[in-house]
């Protein structure tokens, strides 16, 4: 569990008594690591994602850190669009939901930006990049946080 002291969760109202005992900030790894295979690498291959693409996003375009840091980032990308078929948390259609769906499109919008790149179709591919990472990253990574969800859980507590 993470602490916060109290003296630095009351800083902006100092008038407010404030004893020696920590408060608890409600984060918990323990929902998370012991959830069932492949959902706690999933979302650490996630966050490392979402690290990497943010990254990519912010950095200059065309050089050659970007682009080093663009094939590494396929790989992560690969696996979480993998690695969530394998999880039915949410059913909405059988053992499957929107979720799935969305993880075939993030696979074919990978397989679609990397050939545009190639045969230099800037636009295409920065368009392609960047919709899979707000949708497949970020979208998906807020879905993450409804009540019930292990990341909800692990978060919220």
């Amino acid at each position: 569990m993470i602490y916060i002291s109290c003296a630095s969760a009351f800083a902006l109202q100092p008038k407010l008594p404030c004893s020696r005992r920590t408060k608890k900030f409600p984060m918990q790894l323990a929902p998370l690591l012991n959830s069932l295979p492949p959902i706690p690498s999933h979302a650490r291959v996630a966050i490392g994602a979402l690290g990497i693409g943010t990254a990519q996003l912010i950095r200059t375009k065309g050089t050659k850190s970007h682009r080093v840091s663009g094939w590494i980032l396929i790989v992560p990308m690969v696996y979480v669009a993998d690695s969530v078929l394998f999880i039915h948390e949410i059913k909405s259609f059988g053992k499957y939901s929107p979720i799935h769906a969305l993880s075939l499109v993030a696979l074919a919008s990978l397989f679609a930006g990397v050939p545009a790149i190639r045969r230099r179709k800037i636009r295409t591919h920065q368009m392609t990049m960047t919709i899979l990472f707000l949708s497949a990253l970020v979208a998906t990574g807020l879905f993450t946080l409804y009540p019930g969800r292990t990341m909800h859980q692990v978060l919220f507590g």
